[in-house]
């Protein structure tokens, strides 16, 4: 029986799982927690500006000059007299509704001729809003996405970054390992070379053939190093070098249809909501405007209450007033000709990009399944390769059993078994993230990929 290379290559024992790598990097990625404290502070700050609607504002004039002309007309040069008084001022806003806002401001002055200081509280309710709407039906978009935070997103990423690294790494080990079995047969092969005193080609073509397997060796060595430092870097970690990548999870074919596939992609595509969200607006927008009888008319409404200081009431203005006012107003010149054509042009792009949205998605999900059946029907093929390698083995084996092979033949057709071994397991590995890759675009993530 070969040496089946199962997932798990290395020459230390700590044991490392691909769940335990995911669930490493999504507790101590950098990046990943950066992520969270981003999302934290800005659900933080939304939720304090939905509630915050009050405003403090402290404002003061510290000195203003006024220029007075006499009955002639001349501006004459301020002095002394023309200095106002210095005042402060504290105001209140709050927005109780985005028509109806409440103020309140309290008004501190001095009088640096006469020195006093004088307190005027005030109080004003004011409510606006613009009357007769062109009414429009709510508008559903063609495709609604369930709103997925920052954190999700970026959870499912790093899970499919980390699968991707975790298998580089055992494909890496696996092939220095079979790059390694292949030096110690181009070794063998030289010295047989030269016990057997064969001629000085073939010698030269033996040592030809170990200095090539030295430097694929050192090659395979260096992609492994490579791959291990970047699966560190996700998980955080100063090397992976030490620990036994261990991938236990089961070949499981796709199963469902193609249709089926297309339908859950097409539904979990943020891109194609975007591009339904935008067509919504602008059909919503073209209605609008469609509707819209050209006259704009607003009413507003003020209440307002002053406590002026004894004898400092000026004469035109009372402690309470009650304010109330319609206008109507309309753009004449120069006047919008082209808003409908505008609106119905911005309708049909909305409608081409969502059509391009859709098709891009669709090749999407119809490319990796279409690779995921291209990989089960290579490891059928190579089921059966290697089912022929297992009857060639045994052949080797015997005529070695009767001196009609040697030892080295013996390796060399155990290689190519092995060979045949490596090729189904990186088509696991291979099938698997693509699997995952395909899961990801129909919305589910990890830990629904490895759900039994």
């Amino acid at each position: 029986m070969l040496p089946l290379l199962a997932g798990s290559v290395s020459a230390a024992g700590v044991l490392l799982s691909l769940d335990e790598a995911v669930r490493l990097a999504l507790r101590d990625n950098p990046d990943m927690r950066i992520t969270r404290l981003e999302y934290d502070l800005a659900e933080r700050k939304k939720a304090y500006e939905e509630k915050q609607r009050l405003g403090l504002d402290l404002s003061a004039t510290i000195a203003e000059f006024r220029l007075d002309a006499d009955k002639e007309g001349a501006l004459h040069l301020p002095d002394w007299n023309s200095l106002r008084h210095p005042r402060g001022q504290l105001q209140l806003r709050w927005d109780i509704t985005s028509q109806l806002k409440l103020e309140s401001g309290l008004t501190v002055a001095t009088n640096l001729h006469n020195p006093s200081v004088t307190v005027t509280p005030t109080l004003k309710i004011s409510y606006a809003t613009d009357l007769f709407q062109p009414k429009v039906p709510d508008l559903v978009p063609v495709y609604v996405l369930e709103e997925q935070n920052a954190v999700a997103q970026a959870e499912t990423r790093l899970a499919y970054d980390v699968t991707s690294a975790f298998l580089t790494v055992l494909k890496r080990r696996q092939e220095a390992e079979l790059v390694t079995a292949e030096r110690e047969i181009a070794e063998l092969k030289l010295l047989r070379a030269r016990v057997q005193e064969k001629s000085e080609a073939d010698i030269l073509r033996a040592e030809s053939d170990l200095a090539d397997a030295d430097e694929s060796l050192t090659q395979a060595l260096e992609a492994v190093y490579s791959a291990e430092i970047n699966l560190a870097a996700l998980l955080d970690v100063a090397s992976v070098a030490d620990a036994e990548l261990v991938f236990d999870i089961p070949y499981e074919p796709i199963g469902d249809t193609l249709a089926q596939w297309l339908a859950l992609g097409l539904a979990n595509s943020s891109a194609v909501a975007d591009a339904a969200v935008k067509l919504r607006d602008a059909e919503k927008r073209l209605l609008e405007i469609q509707a819209d009888h050209g006259w704009k008319v607003s009413f507003s409404a003020s209440y307002e209450a002053q406590k002026w200081p004894e004898g400092n009431r000026p004469a035109n203005r009372s402690e309470q007033e009650i304010r109330a006012s319609v206008s109507v107003r309309n753009t004449l010149l120069p006047a919008d000709k082209f808003a409908v054509e505008e609106a119905e042009l911005a309708v049909t792009k909305a409608q081409v990009a969502l059509s391009s949205a859709v098709a891009r998605a669709e090749r999407e999900v119809d490319a990796v399944y279409r690779r995921l059946e291209t990989i089960e029907e290579r490891i059928v093929t190579l089921n059966d390769r290697l089912a022929e390698a297992y009857e060639a083995l045994e052949r080797e084996a015997r005529r070695v059993q009767v001196g009609l092979a040697t030892e080295l033949d013996l390796k060399e057709v155990r290689l190519a078994g092995r060979v045949i071994e490596m090729d189904i397991v990186h088509a696991h590995y291979d099938h698997f993230l693509g699997r995952l890759e395909l899961m990801n675009m129909c919305g589910m993530d990890y830990s629904e990929v490895r759900k039994p």
